[in-house]
């Protein structure tokens, strides 16, 4: 499902937040869970202002998205999700 509004993308967002904050409840002592869970929340705050994102700050999305690949990899429904998300941020929000 191609997202098509801010509002979609931004309930889209909230359920993968969702789900990183049980995979932290899970995994407590897992940084890369807690890193992806802020670059998440910094991704909205860039979404909702309307802002570009700088290649720089790019890297940290990407690096936050394959640390959900890699940590739930057999989630196939999470992966669909995550590529819908990337693909609104990379059609909307790059420079």
């Amino acid at each position: 499902m191609a997202i098509q509004t801010a509002g979609e993308f931004d309930v889209l967002l909230s359920d993968i937040v969702f789900r990183v904050d049980r995979l932290i409840h899970e995994q407590p002592n897992n940084g890369a869970l807690v890193s992806a869970r802020r670059q998440l929340h910094q991704l909205r705050d860039w979404v909702n202002k309307g802002l570009k994102i700088a290649p720089r700050e790019m890297i940290g999305v990407n690096a936050a998205v394959e640390t959900l690949r890699q940590t739930e990899k057999n989630d196939t429904d999470l992966e669909d999700r995550l590529y819908d998300l990337m693909d609104y941020v990379e059609q909307n929000h790059k420079p």
